[in-house]
């Protein structure tokens, strides 16, 4: 099951990492327990190997039948190989929910933080009616939904992730009303994406995630160049103001 058939005859010393790892775990599966704690099993693979027996988990746990409760630090790795992810924050359950919740709908801002990167803006409620809030934010009113309840004069946290951040070269805009001047400070190039580290007029860092398309073949950014800056409307997630 664990496909180490042919390592058999091998002593302990002889195995590989990953190999040992898949032993402990045919050790703790062969008994076919109800549920089977794994605490941070992956954690001294490298990255190809972690990412091949994160894959051979989710196909054990399925062949197996029973719950796997998988402890890790690794928020990636929560989000890949869960059906259900717990946020517990100095032992207390901070929310539960599926990855997709947990990491678009964010309960507090320990969360919102914890589970990938997060753009932190402070706001403050002009308006609110029904399931819509007018939110200032840096100066600019942006509508925003949400099922929240909230008053005028309410301070609050508005979240943008770094993928939903657009960063545009002067040349590119023309109508700049609801875009956020700013310059780019670090140009991080990852293969499929580019990482952007940008500076607000007000001096906030904030982190932008460009993703290469055949389309849009042009993703060069200088350190130093002034862009501007701007979000989907209705990809913020809004939270209560913590102190």
């Amino acid at each position: 099951m664990v496909k180490l058939e042919k390592y058999a005859e091998r002593k302990p010393n002889q195995l590989s990492g990953g190999q040992q790892q898949r032993v402990a775990i045919a050790r703790a599966a062969v008994n076919r327990p109800r549920v089977l704690l794994l605490d941070e099993p992956l954690s001294a693979l490298d990255y190809r190997l972690r990412k091949t027996m994160q894959l051979e988990l989710r196909q054990l746990q399925r062949t197996l039948g029973i719950a796997f409760i998988f402890v890790t630090h690794d928020q990636e790795e929560a989000l890949s190989m869960s059906d259900r992810v717990v946020v517990m924050q100095e032992g207390r359950i901070e929310q539960i929910g599926t990855p997709r919740q947990v990491y678009e709908e964010p309960g507090t801002l320990n969360v919102a933080t914890f589970i990938g990167e997060a753009n932190i803006f402070e706001g403050e409620i002009i308006s609110a009616n029904n399931q819509q809030i007018i939110v200032n934010i840096l100066n600019k009113q942006r509508a925003v939904k949400t099922n929240h309840p909230y008053s005028p004069g309410e301070k609050v946290h508005v979240i943008i992730r770094p993928e939903d951040v657009r960063v545009w070269n002067h040349h590119e805009v023309d109508d700049t009303t609801d875009m956020f001047a700013g310059t780019v400070e670090e140009v991080i190039y990852k293969g499929t994406t580019v990482d952007l580290i940008l500076r607000l007029a007000d001096n906030q860092k904030i982190s932008a995630t460009e993703f290469f398309d055949e389309d849009d073949e042009r993703l060069e950014y200088k350190m130093g160049e002034d862009v501007w800056i701007s979000w989907s409307p209705g990809w913020e997630v809004i939270l209560p103001h913590e102190g």
